[in-house]
């Protein structure tokens, strides 16, 4: 009897276990894969885009295959061959996540995503120059300067001479042209110097069919991930050099137009520039915002940008007069300006900030300097 007990309890168990595989071999999700377009490849805006899908299911059938761009359904279809037409006429080019959730009669589910840009006829800004009319002028923590920190102390007074700047920051598209011109590596590197961290998420240059090419969407956005050495070496390919920080100062309070402004062409950052309330978490479009006297845009806000000095906190106590290159060495070199995700007082005409000439990152960009 209790053999049979036994026999039986185990019978049972053999039996739940074959009914349990049978159970778990019904509720097997099925198969999902995009088969075009391919990921990476690129669209003329308003053109339609055909996703085509391949799902089967090895145990029921597919009930249905939902299409997604960036999150959104756009379509679900019931019927094989799965396929769905985006059109996009009114859609703005850049680049789009395409993905694909197939359901099985138990909904069970599955899915594949690519990733494909739209492209458009790209008006690029040009580099164009300004001329800035050399002059004297009080640098560092003026009057209408709220918020100073002590290395904008003292104020002193300084003359520079006449010189060109660019009237926006230096954009992606004309940088990747620079890169192509110079035949940097595709890692953005020249004689083991890194110009640009091109493997870093937020660069928005990327390297294709052996040429630099700026992301679609971002040829007019300031360039970033770009370090003091690779702005430099751009200035000097293009016959020029960075700006001195007294230069870039005396060109951002305006020049001999001057109305001193706390921040580079108003008292009202948001008519200027691009910072932390408004900039939706990122650099904006270079020429956006309205310019100051001279006709220089986003000198406060949106990206830091590199000076040609190295940095001393304690410089204005022992700066010259007569156009001052900041001292003979350092460690770190100047930036001015401010940024996108940074507060009001950094964007001021008169804050100083520094980092290593090697540095890249999200935050740092460049405009170039000409002899007038």
């Amino acid at each position: 009897m209790h053999f049979l007990y036994k026999f039986l309890i185990g019978l049972l168990l053999v039996t739940g276990t074959i009914a349990c595989e049978k159970e778990e071999a019904k509720n097997q999700a099925p198969l999902c894969a995009i088969t075009s377009p391919q990921n990476g490849d690129e669209f003329d805006q308003g053109r339609n885009v055909i996703i085509v899908v391949d799902a089967s299911d090895r145990d029921g059938g597919v009930k249905e295959v939902r299409f997604f761009v960036d999150g959104f359904q756009i379509f679900v279809d019931r019927e094989a061959p799965y396929r769905c037409v985006w059109e996009t006429t009114q859609v703005d080019t850049g680049t789009y996540t395409i993905s694909a959730k197939a359901f099985d009669i138990d909904m069970e589910q599955i899915s594949d995503q690519i990733q494909i840009t739209l492209t458009g006829e790209v008006v690029y800004t040009e580099l164009q120059m300004i001329d800035v009319e050399g002059g004297p002028f009080t640098m560092g923590c003026t009057a209408e300067q709220t918020n100073c920190f002590d290395q904008e102390l003292p104020a002193h007074d300084v003359s520079v001479s006449s010189f060109q700047l660019s009237k926006h920051e230096i954009t992606n598209h004309q940088y990747a042209q620079f890169l192509n011109q110079i035949e940097a590596s595709e890692n953005g590197v020249i004689n083991d110097v890194e110009y640009i961290h091109m493997n870093a998420e937020t660069c928005q240059i990327s390297y294709r069919n052996e040429e630099f090419i700026a992301k679609s969407g971002y040829e007019n956005y300031p360039v970033v991930e770009v370090s003091w050495v690779g702005a430099n070496a751009f200035c000097e390919h293009f016959g020029g050099r960075l700006p001195t920080e007294a230069e870039w100062e005396y060109a951002a309070r305006g020049g001999n137009r001057a109305r001193a402004t706390e921040y580079a062409g108003s008292d009202t950052i948001y008519e200027v520039a691009w910072y932390s309330v408004n900039s939706n978490h990122s650099a904006q479009k270079v020429g956006t915002k309205y310019p100051n006297e001279l006709g220089l845009q986003d000198m406060s806000g949106n990206v830091w940008e590199w000076c040609s000095d190295w940095y001393s906190e304690t410089y204005y106590a022992e700066s010259p007069e007569e156009n001052p290159t900041g001292p003979e060495a350092g460690v770190d070199k100047v930036l001015r300006g401010g940024i996108w995700n940074g507060d009001a007082k950094y964007c001021r005409v008169a804050y100083r900030a520094e980092t290593n000439p090697i540095i890249t990152n999200a935050a740092n960009g460049f405009r170039l300097r000409k002899d007038l």
